[in-house]
């Protein structure tokens, strides 16, 4: 603070006095604000990107049976599972991107642009046919839930699973026993189907939409004569973004103009901008409480190349196990972008920092299977798939077995470790 001239008037020295004390005032308050400011991006930064979380080693072997050794403590008593369409493709329901098997390699016959078409939401209310076509084709009640399905209903009778998020569309969760309670359908179920009516939304039942797709008709709202489809359409995949936007504190609807009309772009911490429909508001409120708690991930069956549900892996504390139960392996990400996303948000199973991740590579069936037995849960999950696949047939009068499930799960035994190198057959959705 400068000092008064001491041959001013004494009321000049004192208003001197008072302005100069007025801008040291201001001048802290200023520094008070701007470490305010910086005190509120250094929380921000540490929560978006995980700084200064504890990376604590949970597991004393990466391998499946130190998995099971995790489960067995009291250290592990909420399972997440995220599930794809690898998990149901025993039941004889395609996955999406399998080369010459998968969804996507077999649409010729209906014409599309591209084969993604056939599940975004601008395509679908133009040409609704192909979708309903295909939707016959794959209509729930013609399948029995999988190994894997049956698997997460043990962990839920077990009294370990927190949540199931899946992406399939099937609804074999249900029918395995899986509570609505349990389930975070992300990308819909055929469960209710909806008028695509914006100023409609009538709800119609499962036995509605069945009638009508047996009988060759495109279901048109009673109301108002739109277009009725079931469940929300799949997001279609984009690119993962640049950097800055996993970082945007807040969460934005935006609606921006595309060929098919108003489309909203949500952007979400850690989440990445998707187009098409939003996806339910059960799937952002139940991740808010979820993963804050969550003791093991169990990913089955998914190329987690869809967003935002790819992102869930880097949602989970950072000393949460990972157990990925897949094909191959897949989630991994480059090392920046895998900081950006959360200090290790991409799953690391080779690095020599991997610390929670592990890989069993193969059939998910077998995984699960393989899981359960060094659980010593695997004559319980044979015996849950044997008595529920006969009541299922029981109900509908036949006794197909799953196409590519065994009559008997005990008659293909599991392979032995989760650092088994298959990479070859199909890749999963």
């Amino acid at each position: 603070m400068a000092e008064p001239d001491p041959s001013d008037p004494l009321e000049t020295q004192a208003g001197k006095v008072q302005e100069a004390q007025d801008t040291d005032l201001d001048a802290e308050e200023g520094a008070s604000g701007g470490e305010a400011e910086m005190d509120f991006l250094r929380s921000l930064f540490s929560q978006t990107l995980g700084l200064g979380s504890q990376k604590e080693r949970l597991l004393d072997e990466l391998t499946l049976e130190g998995v099971v050794r995790y489960m067995q403590s009291e250290r592990c008593q909420r399972v997440i599972c995220l599930v794809g369409a690898g998990i149901s493709t025993s039941a004889g329901i395609p996955d999406f991107r399998s080369p010459t098997t998968g969804l996507y390699a077999n649409l010729e016959k209906y014409h599309l642009p591209y084969p993604e078409a056939i599940f975004e939401i601008g395509y679908f209310k133009k040409h609704p046919e192909p979708f309903f076509a295909l939707a016959k084709e794959l209509y729930p009640g013609q399948f029995k839930p999988t190994i894997c399905h049956y698997f997460i209903r043990l962990l839920k009778e077990k009294g370990l699973l927190l949540r199931c998020y899946t992406q399939n569309i099937d609804t074999l969760e249900r029918v395995a026993g899986l509570e609505p309670e349990d389930l975070v359908e992300a990308h819909g179920t055929f469960y209710t189907s909806h008028c695509t009516s914006q100023l409609c939304r009538h709800e119609y039942t499962l036995g509605w939409m069945k009638e009508k797709l047996f009988s060759e008709v495109t279901p048109k709202c009673e109301k108002c004569q739109s277009v009725v489809k079931p469940a929300p359409l799949a997001p279609r995949p984009v690119p993962r973004p640049s950097w800055a936007q996993w970082v945007l504190p807040l969460c934005l609807h935006v609606t921006v103009s595309s060929g098919s009309g108003p489309v909203c772009l949500r952007v979400s911490t850690s989440d990445i901008i998707f187009f098409g429909e939003n996806l339910p508001s059960r799937f952002f409120s139940c991740l808010q409480s979820d993963f804050r708690k969550v003791d093991l991930l169990i990913i089955m069956g998914t190329s987690l190349q869809v967003q935002p549900f790819a992102s869930l892996i880097g949602k989970a504390p950072l000393s949460t196990p990972r157990l990925l139960i897949n094909k191959e392996k897949t989630g991994q990400t480059d090392p920046f972008l895998g900081m950006m996303m959360g200090l290790g948000g991409g799953m690391d199973f080779d690095s020599k920092k991997a610390y929670r991740d592990v890989a069993w590579l193969g059939d998910c069936d077998q995984g699960c299977l393989a899981l359960a037995d060094l659980l010593g849960w695997k004559k319980e999950l044979e015996d849950l798939v044997r008595k529920e696949h006969a009541h299922i047939d029981a109900q509908s009068g036949s006794s197909t077995p799953n196409p590519t499930t065994a009559a008997s799960p005990r008659t293909s035994p599991p392979p032995g470790k989760a650092e088994a190198k298959t990479t070859d057959g199909e890749k999963p959705q």
